[in-house]
């Protein structure tokens, strides 16, 4: 088995600029991820004082 090699700060920030934003749906009792925007409406009907948070 060789050495882990140490990631370089290009890939760090390469990583991080490829990663897919993420939609959360969230109340103060429940908190859940989407996939697609279409999905935010299905949650705005079931909890209507729900908030969409884009992380």
């Amino acid at each position: 088995m060789g050495r882990k090699r140490k990631l370089t700060a290009n890939q760090i920030i390469d990583s991080i600029n490829n990663t897919a934003p993420k939609i959360v749906f969230y109340t103060d009792k429940i908190s859940i991820r989407l996939k697609n925007l279409d999905s935010i409406a299905f949650w705005k009907e079931k909890f209507p004082k729900g908030k969409v948070r884009y992380c």
